[in-house]
Protein backbone atom coordinates (compact mmCIF):
# COMPACT_ATOMS: atom_id res chain seq x y z
CA UNK A 1 0.00 0.00 0.00
CA UNK A 2 2.85 2.36 0.88
CA UNK A 3 4.60 1.50 -2.40
CA UNK A 4 1.46 2.32 -4.39
CA UNK A 5 1.06 5.60 -2.52
CA UNK A 6 4.66 6.58 -3.30
CA UNK A 7 4.17 5.74 -6.98
CA UNK A 8 1.02 7.85 -7.08
CA UNK A 9 2.80 10.77 -5.40
CA UNK A 10 5.61 10.54 -7.94
CA UNK A 11 3.05 10.49 -10.75
CA UNK A 12 1.41 13.65 -9.40
CA UNK A 13 4.75 15.47 -9.57
CA UNK A 14 5.34 14.63 -13.23
CA UNK A 15 4.72 17.56 -15.64
CA UNK A 16 2.92 15.36 -18.16
CA UNK A 17 0.42 14.21 -15.51
CA UNK A 18 -0.39 17.78 -14.49
CA UNK A 19 -0.64 18.77 -18.15
CA UNK A 20 -3.04 15.94 -18.93
CA UNK A 21 -5.20 16.73 -15.88
CA UNK A 22 -5.46 20.45 -16.68
CA UNK A 23 -6.00 20.06 -20.40
CA UNK A 24 -8.48 17.21 -20.12
CA UNK A 25 -10.40 19.00 -17.34
CA UNK A 26 -10.66 22.15 -19.44
CA UNK A 27 -11.43 20.19 -22.59
CA UNK A 28 -14.13 18.06 -20.98
CA UNK A 29 -15.89 21.09 -19.47
CA UNK A 30 -15.70 22.98 -22.76
CA UNK A 31 -16.72 20.12 -25.03
CA UNK A 32 -19.48 18.84 -22.75
CA UNK A 33 -20.88 22.36 -22.51
CA UNK A 34 -20.74 22.66 -26.29
CA UNK A 35 -22.35 19.22 -26.72
CA UNK A 36 -25.20 20.19 -24.39
CA UNK A 37 -25.61 23.53 -26.18
CA UNK A 38 -25.73 21.89 -29.63
CA UNK A 39 -28.13 19.20 -28.39
CA UNK A 40 -30.53 21.71 -26.84
CA UNK A 41 -30.22 23.93 -29.92
CA UNK A 42 -31.14 20.90 -32.03
CA UNK A 43 -34.23 20.29 -29.91
CA UNK A 44 -35.21 23.94 -30.45
CA UNK A 45 -34.55 23.89 -34.19
CA UNK A 46 -36.06 20.56 -35.14
CA UNK A 47 -34.81 17.95 -37.56
CA UNK A 48 -34.71 19.93 -40.85
CA UNK A 49 -33.26 23.15 -39.38
CA UNK A 50 -30.66 21.15 -37.46
CA UNK A 51 -29.76 19.49 -40.75
CA UNK A 52 -29.21 22.99 -42.18
CA UNK A 53 -26.96 23.90 -39.25
CA UNK A 54 -25.04 20.65 -39.64
CA UNK A 55 -24.59 21.18 -43.38
CA UNK A 56 -23.30 24.73 -42.82
CA UNK A 57 -20.80 23.46 -40.23
CA UNK A 58 -19.75 20.64 -42.56
CA UNK A 59 -19.17 23.15 -45.36
CA UNK A 60 -17.16 25.45 -43.12
CA UNK A 61 -15.09 22.55 -41.75
CA UNK A 62 -14.17 21.57 -45.32
CA UNK A 63 -12.47 24.97 -45.72
CA UNK A 64 -11.08 25.20 -42.19
CA UNK A 65 -8.46 22.51 -42.86
CA UNK A 66 -7.11 24.72 -45.66
CA UNK A 67 -7.37 27.93 -43.62
CA UNK A 68 -5.55 26.39 -40.65
CA UNK A 69 -2.87 24.95 -42.98
CA UNK A 70 -1.60 22.59 -40.29
CA UNK A 71 -0.35 25.61 -38.34
CA UNK A 72 -1.48 24.29 -34.94
CA UNK A 73 0.52 21.06 -35.21
CA UNK A 74 3.49 22.91 -36.73
CA UNK A 75 3.59 25.45 -33.90
CA UNK A 76 3.38 22.69 -31.30
CA UNK A 77 6.24 20.78 -32.91
CA UNK A 78 8.65 23.66 -33.57
CA UNK A 79 8.00 25.65 -30.39
CA UNK A 80 8.45 22.51 -28.25
CA UNK A 81 11.73 21.81 -30.09
CA UNK A 82 13.23 25.32 -30.01
CA UNK A 83 11.82 27.07 -26.93
CA UNK A 84 14.69 26.05 -24.63
CA UNK A 85 17.59 26.39 -27.05
CA UNK A 86 16.72 29.12 -29.58
CA UNK A 87 14.47 32.00 -28.51
CA UNK A 88 14.91 33.79 -31.85
CA UNK A 89 13.61 30.80 -33.84
CA UNK A 90 10.77 30.29 -31.36
CA UNK A 91 9.64 33.91 -31.83
CA UNK A 92 9.96 33.62 -35.60
CA UNK A 93 7.83 30.45 -35.79
CA UNK A 94 5.19 32.03 -33.56
CA UNK A 95 5.05 35.28 -35.54
CA UNK A 96 4.86 33.58 -38.92
CA UNK A 97 2.34 30.95 -37.83
CA UNK A 98 -0.18 33.37 -36.32
CA UNK A 99 0.22 35.94 -39.10
CA UNK A 100 -0.11 33.36 -41.86
CA UNK A 101 -3.20 31.65 -40.45
CA UNK A 102 -4.92 35.00 -39.77
CA UNK A 103 -4.44 36.26 -43.34
CA UNK A 104 -5.35 32.93 -44.95
CA UNK A 105 -8.46 32.42 -42.79
CA UNK A 106 -9.71 35.94 -43.53
CA UNK A 107 -9.16 35.46 -47.28
CA UNK A 108 -11.04 32.15 -47.32
CA UNK A 109 -13.90 33.59 -45.24
CA UNK A 110 -14.33 36.42 -47.77
CA UNK A 111 -14.30 33.89 -50.64
CA UNK A 112 -17.01 31.78 -48.94
CA UNK A 113 -19.16 34.88 -48.38
CA UNK A 114 -19.22 35.73 -52.09
CA UNK A 115 -19.56 32.09 -53.24
CA UNK A 116 -22.30 31.13 -50.75
CA UNK A 117 -25.07 31.15 -53.38
CA UNK A 118 -23.06 28.81 -55.63
CA UNK A 119 -22.44 26.39 -52.74
CA UNK A 120 -26.13 26.41 -51.76
CA UNK A 121 -27.23 26.07 -55.38
CA UNK A 122 -25.20 22.92 -56.03
CA UNK A 123 -27.42 21.00 -53.60
CA UNK A 124 -30.59 22.78 -54.71
CA UNK A 125 -31.09 24.50 -51.33
CA UNK A 126 -30.78 28.21 -52.12
CA UNK A 127 -32.23 29.07 -48.69
CA UNK A 128 -28.84 28.10 -47.22
CA UNK A 129 -27.12 31.10 -48.85
CA UNK A 130 -27.52 33.58 -45.98
CA UNK A 131 -26.62 30.91 -43.42
CA UNK A 132 -23.41 30.08 -45.28
CA UNK A 133 -22.54 33.78 -45.50
CA UNK A 134 -22.81 34.07 -41.72
CA UNK A 135 -21.02 30.75 -41.31
CA UNK A 136 -17.90 32.10 -43.03
CA UNK A 137 -17.10 33.76 -39.70
CA UNK A 138 -16.50 30.30 -38.21
CA UNK A 139 -13.51 29.81 -40.55
CA UNK A 140 -11.73 32.65 -38.77
CA UNK A 141 -12.75 31.55 -35.27
CA UNK A 142 -11.86 27.87 -35.67
CA UNK A 143 -8.56 28.49 -37.52
CA UNK A 144 -7.32 30.92 -34.87
CA UNK A 145 -8.33 28.50 -32.10
CA UNK A 146 -6.22 25.73 -33.63
CA UNK A 147 -3.17 27.99 -34.07
CA UNK A 148 -3.32 29.53 -30.58
CA UNK A 149 -3.91 26.13 -28.97
CA UNK A 150 -0.95 24.71 -30.89
CA UNK A 151 1.32 27.55 -29.74
CA UNK A 152 0.36 27.17 -26.07
CA UNK A 153 0.78 23.39 -26.33
CA UNK A 154 4.29 23.93 -27.71
CA UNK A 155 5.13 25.99 -24.62
CA UNK A 156 3.41 23.28 -22.49
CA UNK A 157 1.27 26.01 -20.89
CA UNK A 158 -1.78 23.80 -20.48
CA UNK A 159 -3.12 25.63 -17.45
CA UNK A 160 -3.75 28.69 -19.64
CA UNK A 161 -5.58 26.64 -22.27
CA UNK A 162 -7.60 24.91 -19.55
CA UNK A 163 -8.72 28.24 -18.05
CA UNK A 164 -9.67 29.53 -21.51
CA UNK A 165 -11.70 26.39 -22.19
CA UNK A 166 -13.43 26.39 -18.81
CA UNK A 167 -14.46 30.05 -19.03
CA UNK A 168 -15.65 29.58 -22.62
CA UNK A 169 -17.58 26.47 -21.64
CA UNK A 170 -19.48 28.36 -18.96
CA UNK A 171 -20.30 31.23 -21.35
CA UNK A 172 -21.00 29.17 -24.50
CA UNK A 173 -24.06 27.29 -23.23
CA UNK A 174 -26.34 30.27 -22.47
CA UNK A 175 -24.88 32.26 -25.38
CA UNK A 176 -25.62 29.64 -28.05
CA UNK A 177 -29.04 28.76 -26.64
CA UNK A 178 -30.18 32.39 -26.39
CA UNK A 179 -28.99 33.16 -29.92
CA UNK A 180 -30.68 30.01 -31.26
CA UNK A 181 -33.97 30.74 -29.48
CA UNK A 182 -34.27 34.25 -30.98
CA UNK A 183 -32.52 33.88 -34.36
CA UNK A 184 -32.77 30.12 -35.13
CA UNK A 185 -30.04 28.65 -37.38
CA UNK A 186 -28.36 32.02 -37.98
CA UNK A 187 -28.30 32.65 -34.24
CA UNK A 188 -26.71 29.26 -33.53
CA UNK A 189 -23.93 30.02 -36.04
CA UNK A 190 -23.25 33.45 -34.51
CA UNK A 191 -23.28 31.92 -31.01
CA UNK A 192 -20.67 29.34 -32.05
CA UNK A 193 -18.50 32.07 -33.58
CA UNK A 194 -18.70 34.30 -30.49
CA UNK A 195 -17.85 31.36 -28.22
CA UNK A 196 -14.78 30.58 -30.37
CA UNK A 197 -13.62 34.22 -30.30
CA UNK A 198 -13.99 34.44 -26.50
CA UNK A 199 -11.75 31.39 -26.20
CA UNK A 200 -9.30 32.90 -28.71
CA UNK A 201 -9.12 36.16 -26.76
CA UNK A 202 -8.34 34.31 -23.52
CA UNK A 203 -5.68 32.13 -25.16
CA UNK A 204 -4.15 35.14 -26.95
CA UNK A 205 -3.83 36.93 -23.60
CA UNK A 206 -2.15 33.86 -22.11
CA UNK A 207 0.24 33.66 -25.07
CA UNK A 208 1.04 37.37 -24.74
CA UNK A 209 1.98 36.89 -21.07
CA UNK A 210 4.28 33.99 -21.99
CA UNK A 211 6.04 36.08 -24.64
CA UNK A 212 6.59 38.90 -22.15
CA UNK A 213 7.83 36.52 -19.48
CA UNK A 214 10.31 34.88 -21.87
CA UNK A 215 11.20 38.24 -23.42
CA UNK A 216 10.71 36.96 -26.95
CA UNK A 217 11.72 39.51 -29.59
CA UNK A 218 9.82 39.36 -32.86
CA UNK A 219 11.46 40.16 -36.17
CA UNK A 220 10.58 39.59 -39.82
CA UNK A 221 14.22 38.90 -40.77
CA UNK A 222 14.01 35.14 -40.27
CA UNK A 223 10.59 34.96 -41.94
CA UNK A 224 11.62 33.41 -45.32
CA UNK A 225 13.53 30.57 -43.65
CA UNK A 226 10.77 30.04 -41.07
CA UNK A 227 8.11 30.04 -43.80
CA UNK A 228 9.92 27.34 -45.79
CA UNK A 229 10.38 25.12 -42.73
CA UNK A 230 6.80 25.42 -41.52
CA UNK A 231 5.17 25.11 -44.94
CA UNK A 232 7.23 22.03 -45.85
CA UNK A 233 6.12 20.43 -42.59
CA UNK A 234 2.49 21.54 -42.93
CA UNK A 235 1.88 20.73 -46.60
CA UNK A 236 1.29 16.97 -46.14
CA UNK A 237 -0.95 17.73 -43.13
CA UNK A 238 -2.97 20.17 -45.22
CA UNK A 239 -3.32 17.71 -48.08
CA UNK A 240 -4.39 15.08 -45.56
CA UNK A 241 -6.92 17.50 -44.04
CA UNK A 242 -8.25 18.35 -47.49
CA UNK A 243 -9.10 14.69 -47.91
CA UNK A 244 -11.21 14.74 -44.73
CA UNK A 245 -13.18 18.00 -44.49
CA UNK A 246 -14.04 18.41 -48.20
CA UNK A 247 -14.77 14.69 -48.66
CA UNK A 248 -17.16 14.75 -45.69
CA UNK A 249 -18.80 17.86 -47.14
CA UNK A 250 -19.08 16.23 -50.59
CA UNK A 251 -20.69 13.14 -49.02
CA UNK A 252 -23.12 15.38 -47.09
CA UNK A 253 -23.92 17.22 -50.33
CA UNK A 254 -24.76 13.95 -52.09
CA UNK A 255 -27.35 13.15 -49.41
CA UNK A 256 -28.61 16.77 -49.10
CA UNK A 257 -29.80 16.90 -52.73
CA UNK A 258 -32.85 14.70 -52.15
CA UNK A 259 -36.20 16.20 -51.16
CA UNK A 260 -35.86 15.12 -47.52
CA UNK A 261 -32.08 15.36 -47.61
CA UNK A 262 -31.63 18.04 -44.95
CA UNK A 263 -34.07 16.30 -42.61
CA UNK A 264 -32.15 13.02 -43.04
CA UNK A 265 -28.88 14.84 -42.45
CA UNK A 266 -30.44 16.27 -39.28
CA UNK A 267 -30.77 12.70 -37.96
CA UNK A 268 -27.21 11.87 -39.04
CA UNK A 269 -25.74 15.01 -37.44
CA UNK A 270 -27.64 14.28 -34.22
CA UNK A 271 -26.00 10.85 -33.91
CA UNK A 272 -22.68 12.30 -35.09
CA UNK A 273 -22.40 14.49 -31.98
CA UNK A 274 -21.35 11.48 -29.85
CA UNK A 275 -18.57 10.78 -32.36
CA UNK A 276 -17.48 14.45 -32.43
CA UNK A 277 -17.44 14.68 -28.64
CA UNK A 278 -15.08 11.69 -28.38
CA UNK A 279 -12.86 13.06 -31.15
CA UNK A 280 -12.57 16.46 -29.49
CA UNK A 281 -11.84 14.99 -26.05
CA UNK A 282 -9.10 12.84 -27.59
CA UNK A 283 -7.86 15.82 -29.62
CA UNK A 284 -7.60 17.80 -26.38
CA UNK A 285 -5.66 14.93 -24.84
CA UNK A 286 -3.54 14.69 -27.97
CA UNK A 287 -2.52 18.34 -27.75
CA UNK A 288 -0.90 17.46 -24.42
CA UNK A 289 0.64 14.20 -25.61
CA UNK A 290 2.04 15.47 -28.92
CA UNK A 291 4.94 17.60 -27.59
CA UNK A 292 5.87 14.77 -25.21
CA UNK A 293 5.51 12.36 -28.12
CA UNK A 294 8.13 14.36 -30.04
CA UNK A 295 10.47 14.17 -27.01
CA UNK A 296 9.89 10.49 -26.24
CA UNK A 297 10.37 9.16 -29.79
CA UNK A 298 14.16 9.46 -29.33
CA UNK A 299 14.03 7.99 -25.81
CA UNK A 300 12.11 4.91 -26.94
CA UNK A 301 9.79 4.93 -23.91
CA UNK A 302 7.63 1.79 -24.08
CA UNK A 303 5.24 3.01 -21.39
CA UNK A 304 4.63 6.29 -23.20
CA UNK A 305 4.20 4.49 -26.54
CA UNK A 306 1.55 2.23 -25.00
CA UNK A 307 -0.31 5.10 -23.32
CA UNK A 308 -0.23 7.15 -26.54
CA UNK A 309 -1.94 4.35 -28.48
CA UNK A 310 -4.23 2.80 -25.85
CA UNK A 311 -5.55 5.82 -23.93
CA UNK A 312 -7.55 7.43 -26.80
CA UNK A 313 -8.99 4.02 -27.67
CA UNK A 314 -9.95 3.44 -24.02
CA UNK A 315 -11.70 6.85 -23.88
CA UNK A 316 -13.58 6.09 -27.08
CA UNK A 317 -14.69 2.71 -25.78
CA UNK A 318 -15.74 4.09 -22.37
CA UNK A 319 -17.96 6.81 -23.86
CA UNK A 320 -19.49 4.82 -26.72
CA UNK A 321 -20.11 1.44 -25.11
CA UNK A 322 -23.25 2.52 -23.17
CA UNK A 323 -24.66 4.22 -26.28
CA UNK A 324 -23.73 1.24 -28.47
CA UNK A 325 -25.66 -1.12 -26.20
CA UNK A 326 -28.47 1.37 -25.44
CA UNK A 327 -28.81 3.45 -28.65
CA UNK A 328 -32.32 4.47 -27.54
CA UNK A 329 -30.52 7.00 -25.33
CA UNK A 330 -30.16 9.16 -28.44
CA UNK A 331 -33.94 9.39 -28.79
CA UNK A 332 -34.17 10.54 -25.16
CA UNK A 333 -31.40 13.10 -25.67
CA UNK A 334 -32.77 14.60 -28.88
CA UNK A 335 -36.49 14.47 -28.12
CA UNK A 336 -39.66 13.85 -30.13
CA UNK A 337 -38.59 15.90 -33.16
CA UNK A 338 -35.84 13.36 -33.86
CA UNK A 339 -37.57 10.22 -32.55
CA UNK A 340 -37.36 7.55 -35.24
CA UNK A 341 -35.85 4.09 -35.59
CA UNK A 342 -33.20 5.33 -38.03
CA UNK A 343 -31.62 7.43 -35.23
CA UNK A 344 -31.04 4.24 -33.23
CA UNK A 345 -29.38 2.47 -36.20
CA UNK A 346 -27.31 5.51 -37.15
CA UNK A 347 -26.25 5.79 -33.50
CA UNK A 348 -24.87 2.23 -33.60
CA UNK A 349 -22.87 2.96 -36.75
CA UNK A 350 -21.54 6.25 -35.36
CA UNK A 351 -20.38 4.50 -32.19
CA UNK A 352 -18.38 2.04 -34.29
CA UNK A 353 -16.92 4.90 -36.35
CA UNK A 354 -15.96 6.77 -33.17
CA UNK A 355 -14.18 3.71 -31.75
CA UNK A 356 -12.22 3.17 -34.98
CA UNK A 357 -11.13 6.83 -35.05
CA UNK A 358 -10.17 6.71 -31.36
CA UNK A 359 -8.05 3.60 -31.91
CA UNK A 360 -6.04 5.43 -34.61
CA UNK A 361 -5.54 8.84 -32.96
CA UNK A 362 -2.38 7.77 -31.15
CA UNK A 363 -1.03 6.36 -34.41
CA UNK A 364 -1.77 9.69 -36.11
CA UNK A 365 0.44 11.48 -33.54
CA UNK A 366 3.24 8.98 -34.16
CA UNK A 367 2.94 9.54 -37.92
CA UNK A 368 3.64 13.26 -37.42
CA UNK A 369 6.28 12.85 -34.70
CA UNK A 370 8.18 10.29 -36.82
CA UNK A 371 8.01 12.51 -39.93
CA UNK A 372 5.82 10.12 -41.94
CA UNK A 373 3.15 12.70 -42.74
CA UNK A 374 2.90 11.63 -46.38
CA UNK A 375 1.58 8.28 -45.14
CA UNK A 376 -1.17 10.24 -43.42
CA UNK A 377 -2.03 11.92 -46.72
CA UNK A 378 -2.22 8.58 -48.57
CA UNK A 379 -4.36 7.13 -45.79
CA UNK A 380 -6.76 10.08 -45.95
CA UNK A 381 -6.88 9.88 -49.75
CA UNK A 382 -7.95 6.23 -49.72
CA UNK A 383 -10.49 6.99 -46.98
CA UNK A 384 -11.93 9.94 -48.93
CA UNK A 385 -12.31 8.06 -52.20
CA UNK A 386 -13.93 5.11 -50.40
CA UNK A 387 -16.34 7.44 -48.58
CA UNK A 388 -17.54 9.06 -51.82
CA UNK A 389 -17.97 5.69 -53.56
CA UNK A 390 -20.13 4.36 -50.71
CA UNK A 391 -22.03 7.68 -50.51
CA UNK A 392 -23.08 7.33 -54.16
CA UNK A 393 -24.05 3.68 -53.67
CA UNK A 394 -26.07 4.33 -50.49
CA UNK A 395 -27.54 7.79 -51.18
CA UNK A 396 -31.14 6.47 -51.29
CA UNK A 397 -30.90 5.25 -47.67
CA UNK A 398 -30.81 8.73 -46.10
CA UNK A 399 -29.25 9.02 -42.65
CA UNK A 400 -28.56 5.28 -42.45
CA UNK A 401 -26.79 5.43 -45.81
CA UNK A 402 -24.65 8.39 -44.74
CA UNK A 403 -23.50 6.71 -41.52
CA UNK A 404 -22.97 3.38 -43.34
CA UNK A 405 -20.75 5.13 -45.89
CA UNK A 406 -18.65 6.64 -43.09
CA UNK A 407 -18.13 3.43 -41.13
CA UNK A 408 -17.38 1.48 -44.34
CA UNK A 409 -14.72 4.01 -45.35
CA UNK A 410 -13.02 3.79 -41.95
CA UNK A 411 -13.10 -0.02 -41.98
CA UNK A 412 -11.55 -0.22 -45.46
CA UNK A 413 -8.91 2.36 -44.54
CA UNK A 414 -8.01 0.52 -41.32
CA UNK A 415 -7.66 -2.87 -43.00
CA UNK A 416 -5.36 -1.39 -45.68
CA UNK A 417 -3.20 1.01 -43.67
CA UNK A 418 -2.66 -0.58 -40.25
CA UNK A 419 -0.35 -3.23 -41.83
CA UNK A 420 1.45 -0.43 -43.73
CA UNK A 421 1.93 1.61 -40.53
CA UNK A 422 3.33 -1.47 -38.80
CA UNK A 423 5.73 -2.28 -41.66
CA UNK A 424 6.91 1.35 -41.76
CA UNK A 425 7.63 1.33 -38.01
CA UNK A 426 4.99 3.95 -37.20
CA UNK A 427 3.23 1.77 -34.64
CA UNK A 428 4.02 -1.48 -32.87
CA UNK A 429 2.14 -4.59 -33.93
CA UNK A 430 1.92 -5.81 -30.31
CA UNK A 431 -0.25 -2.79 -29.46
CA UNK A 432 -2.73 -2.85 -32.36
CA UNK A 433 -3.11 -6.39 -33.74
CA UNK A 434 -2.30 -8.53 -30.71
CA UNK A 435 -4.72 -11.22 -29.49
CA UNK A 436 -6.42 -9.07 -26.77
CA UNK A 437 -6.96 -6.24 -29.28
CA UNK A 438 -8.51 -8.64 -31.79
CA UNK A 439 -10.73 -10.00 -29.01
CA UNK A 440 -12.02 -6.47 -28.30
CA UNK A 441 -12.85 -5.90 -31.97
CA UNK A 442 -14.57 -9.29 -32.17
CA UNK A 443 -16.68 -8.45 -29.11
CA UNK A 444 -17.69 -5.10 -30.63
CA UNK A 445 -18.64 -6.83 -33.89
CA UNK A 446 -20.81 -9.29 -31.96
CA UNK A 447 -22.56 -6.45 -30.08
CA UNK A 448 -23.30 -4.58 -33.32
CA UNK A 449 -24.69 -7.76 -34.93
CA UNK A 450 -26.95 -8.45 -31.95
CA UNK A 451 -28.19 -4.83 -31.88
CA UNK A 452 -29.10 -4.80 -35.56
CA UNK A 453 -30.64 -8.28 -35.73
CA UNK A 454 -32.42 -8.84 -32.41
CA UNK A 455 -34.62 -6.97 -29.94
CA UNK A 456 -32.73 -7.66 -26.71
CA UNK A 457 -34.36 -6.95 -23.36
CA UNK A 458 -33.00 -4.23 -21.09
CA UNK A 459 -31.82 -6.57 -18.26
CA UNK A 460 -29.88 -8.70 -20.75
CA UNK A 461 -28.29 -5.59 -22.25
CA UNK A 462 -27.27 -4.41 -18.80
CA UNK A 463 -25.47 -7.72 -18.27
CA UNK A 464 -23.83 -7.35 -21.71
CA UNK A 465 -22.68 -3.83 -20.78
CA UNK A 466 -21.13 -4.91 -17.47
CA UNK A 467 -19.50 -8.02 -18.94
CA UNK A 468 -18.19 -6.12 -21.99
CA UNK A 469 -16.78 -3.26 -19.92
CA UNK A 470 -14.99 -5.72 -17.62
CA UNK A 471 -13.60 -7.73 -20.52
CA UNK A 472 -12.41 -4.66 -22.43
CA UNK A 473 -10.76 -3.19 -19.32
CA UNK A 474 -8.94 -6.46 -18.66
CA UNK A 475 -7.87 -6.78 -22.30
CA UNK A 476 -6.46 -3.23 -22.44
CA UNK A 477 -4.62 -3.80 -19.15
CA UNK A 478 -3.17 -7.03 -20.56
CA UNK A 479 -1.95 -5.29 -23.72
CA UNK A 480 -0.27 -2.54 -21.68
CA UNK A 481 1.39 -4.88 -19.18
CA UNK A 482 2.60 -7.36 -21.78
CA UNK A 483 4.03 -4.62 -24.00
CA UNK A 484 5.82 -2.69 -21.24
CA UNK A 485 7.09 -5.78 -19.41
CA UNK A 486 8.70 -7.15 -22.58
CA UNK A 487 11.27 -4.37 -22.45
CA UNK A 488 12.06 -5.05 -18.81
CA UNK A 489 12.59 -8.75 -19.54
CA UNK A 490 14.91 -7.96 -22.45
CA UNK A 491 16.96 -5.51 -20.38
CA UNK A 492 17.23 -8.03 -17.53
CA UNK A 493 18.35 -10.81 -19.86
Amino acid sequence: MTSRKLKFERLLKKPIFRSVVWNVAGGVIHKCSLFIAITLAGRLLGQKSFGELGYVRSTINSFTSLAGFGTGSALTKFISEFQEKDAKSTASFLLFGLSFVSILALSIAIAIFFCASLIAGQVGKIELTSKLQIGCLLVIGISLTSALFGALAGFKEFLKTAIAQMVTGVIALPLILTATYYYHVEGAIVGLFLAAMIQNALMAWGLYSICRQRQLKFSFREMPKTARTMLCFSLPLVLSGLMIGPMNWLADSIFAKSEEGLAELGVYFAALQINLMIQTINLTLGQVLFPYCVENIAKGSKAFEAVNILLPWAIGLAVTLPVLIFPELLNLIWGDKFARDSLRIVGVFECVTAIIIASKQGIARDVIAKHRVWLSFLSSLVWGVTLIVFAFLLQDLGAIGRSSAAVSAYLVNTVIFIPIFIMQGVCNRRLVVCLPAMAIWSLLGLIVFLQLQFNISVPVRLLILLASASFIGLALKTIYKKFTLEKSALIHS
